[in-house]
């Protein structure tokens, strides 16, 4: 069959049913409104509510816990996030719920399981039932750990795993991991995720592709990567690879004759349909991303710990980033003790 797995009626089978799969790495701004609305209506369905941040991987997870019969199995392959963040809360009540004999295969962060992505990775397995054994968790070096899914890992009970709300930590060390005594970093700097733009296909733009469209005055510099953070060992510079997003002033006034190469740049995205997409239709005008610059970039969803950067030429992020904006005035040397 080759249908929408989420809306999905399967017909039942005598016999066993497996669910397998490698869900679509598609997160939650990508979805759109229908998509969504199929989300909630599976979580409703096992008498849970589904976080508007959760990506399409979540909804193939509760999908096949919805639809699977007592005695039915399923092995899939997954982004690791929903183990330890809040929108995963749904997915770690539903196996809890509605399956026995889980197991769950964290694999290294150091492993890339997705060449094209960097993200961590999961293997869930389980049947389908309701049981109050013992919850397995396994912590994967390498992929190599891979060829028998019956071998290792511990068991920990049931009530100890559903009073946790970060499983990766039971599966690195079997208990979650207490926090430290100390300050919060949200009580000294307001965080927010990197601009949204609706498809970087459109608005990240190569410095070649700036100059031959002759649109150097409608774009700023931009990070666009983890990895940029990563090598920047402290703080961020300009640099003659760096990608550059399109974000004209919100009054500029495009009839006039000086914005013609943006007016004809503009016309070849609601050409081909950008102007149309989720994000570009609830923004005035749609082509305005609002670049953020913040003074301090983090890393997340990296495959290891945020790292940080001082951003003092002010580039811009995209959301793959989060923005740091201290919550009280901090010179220049403040600013790199906190990123230190």
């Amino acid at each position: 069959i080759n249908a929408d797995f989420v809306s999905l009626q399967l017909s039942k089978v005598k016999g066993r049913t497996a669910f397998i799969g490698n869900p679509p790495y598609v997160r939650h701004h990508d979805l759109t409104q229908r998509q969504k609305r199929a989300g909630k209506a599976v979580a409703n369905s096992l008498k849970l509510k589904l976080s508007g941040l959760a990506g399409l991987h979540v909804y193939f997870l509760l999908t096949a816990l919805r639809g699977g019969s007592d005695g039915d199995v399923a092995c899939f392959i997954t982004s690791a996030e929903w183990l330890d963040v809040g929108y995963g809360q749904v997915v770690r009540q539903a196996l809890l719920d509605r399956a026995t004999g889980v197991s769950i295969h964290v694999v290294s962060p150091q492993a890339t399981v997705f060449p094209d992505i960097m993200t961590t990775a999961v293997f869930t397995c389980l049947e389908m039932g309701q049981g109050d054994g013992p919850v397995r968790f396994r912590a994967l070096r390498s992929l190599g750990g891979l060829d028998d899914l019956e071998k290792g890992g511990r068991y920990l009970p049931r009530e100890a795993v559903a009073r946790s709300h970060r499983w990766g930590a039971l599966a690195r060390n079997g208990v979650a991991g207490a926090t430290p005594r100390g300050a919060r970093l949200g009580d000294v700097v307001r965080v927010s995720r990197g601009a949204v733009t609706g498809c970087n296909r459109f608005f990240l733009l190569a410095k070649s592709d700036v100059d031959r469209l002759r649109l150097a005055d409608y774009v700023v510099p931009v990070v666009r990567s983890a990895q940029e953070v990563l090598e920047a060992q402290g703080a961020l510079r300009s640099s003659q690879g760096r990608c550059f997003l399109l974000d004209p002033p919100k009054e500029t006034r495009l009839e006039l004759p000086e914005h013609e190469r943006l007016r004809s740049y503009l016309a070849l995205g609601e050409r081909d349909g950008y102007s149309n997409r989720y994000i570009c239709t609830h923004r005035k005008p749609w082509w305005h991303v609002g670049a953020k610059t913040p003074p301090i970039v983090a890393t997340y969803m990296a495959r290891q710990p945020p790292a940080f950067a001082h951003n003092p030429q002010k580039l811009a992020i995209v959301n793959v980033l989060h923005g740091l904006y201290p919550r009280v005035f901090m010179d220049r040397q403040q600013l790199k003790n906190l990123v230190a």
